[in-house]
């Protein structure tokens, strides 16, 4: 596995968690089912673009709780058929959750699905599985929520030979979070290769990364909003929406920062948020795919959700102020 080495902790990152890591967006039937047509052309569309270090299939930018079990299959074999090798894949092997807490499944029935998918992943070549911090699930017994999380994490880790990420969402209930306590007992299983932060709290992030500093365990940020500030804290790696769409701006801060020029990085990475301040007011994914497919992505005008994609004239000033901003790191 080929790795970058952080000049800053001196830590080997793998390659597959350093640059833009893609929560890729799902494209739609009308009514919401998965377009396989769509994911297709754009799992194709992104190979294409050397910016771009890794995707990540049903995540929250690809409205992950609308998956049922079986798209999440299918999702995989469109990922594997399409990508061809071009790019680290990595897939969301959760099982079935609606993401409400007054609707949480079947615990049983959530784990044998979450076992089933990541070998399943694992048996059609995926270069890894990620694991949605698990609020579905309610500690048994005297069991505590960080029991839960690490019998979860060990158990699914146990069962593939492949790297796993855990991704911690935003809006989880009070105690699911993961803490430097829990990392402290995963950090060092062989297959648990580290986690998606969704979050700008780096004093937070700063605890977590001084606890896996012997471990190789690494974080990725998830707010390409302070990606600088994750990678000056240790973290290599970036997963945003953003990161469908102004992929070159995104690549160029670790760039700059790898080569030093911090006052560059910190330039590129004003204009990300100037870009990424372009969406305000819409949507997530919605807005965009409509940019994507503004650009010549062949999908169906409709988001995982069942809601139709912002219209060409709704998503014009978008078009206009990001490509304003992007077209200087064509």
């Amino acid at each position: 596995m080929k790795s970058v080495v952080h000049p800053l902790s001196g830590r080997e990152i793998p390659e597959y968690a350093t640059g833009v890591f893609v929560p890729v967006f799902t494209p739609a039937l009308q009514g919401g089912a998965m377009d396989p047509k769509g994911l297709a052309n754009y799992i194709q569309w992104l190979g294409k673009d050397d910016s771009v270090t890794s995707l990540f299939v049903r995540c929250g930018s690809g409205r992950m709780y609308d998956y049922s079990f079986e798209e999440v299959k299918a999702a995989i074999d469109i990922g594997q058929e399409n990508n061809q090798g071009k790019k680290y894949v990595f897939y969301g092997t959760f099982g079935e959750f609606s993401g409400k807490v007054d609707e949480r499944p079947d615990p049983g029935k959530f784990i044998d699905q979450t076992l089933e998918l990541s070998k399943y992943a694992e048996e059609k070549g995926a270069d890894g599985i990620v694991l949605l911090v698990p609020w579905a699930l309610v500690p048994k017994g005297d069991e505590t929520i960080e029991d839960l999380q690490v019998r979860y994490y060990l158990q699914v880790a146990d069962s593939v030979n492949c790297p796993v990420f855990i991704y911690n969402t935003p809006g989880m209930p009070e105690g699911y979070k993961l803490t430097p306590s829990v990392a402290a007992r995963i950090k060092h299983h062989p297959n648990i290769a580290g986690a998606k932060i969704s979050t700008a709290d780096m004093a937070w992030v700063s605890e977590l990364e001084l606890e896996i500093q012997d471990s190789r365990f690494v974080l990725v940020s998830g707010h390409e909003g302070c990606y600088l500030q994750w990678l000056l804290t240790g973290a290599l790696g970036v997963i945003g929406q953003g990161c469908n769409v102004y992929t070159s701006a995104i690549r160029a801060i670790l760039e700059a920062f790898l080569e030093g020029d911090y006052g560059k990085a910190r330039a590129i990475q004003f204009d990300v948020i100037r870009m990424l301040s372009c969406f305000a007011g819409y949507g997530n994914s919605i807005p965009g795919l409509a940019y994507l497919k503004s650009k010549g992505l062949d999908i169906q005008p409709w988001d995982k959700s069942g809601l139709p994609l912002t219209t060409e004239a709704d998503i014009r000033p978008v078009v206009e102020g990001i490509d304003k901003i992007l077209v200087n790191y064509a």
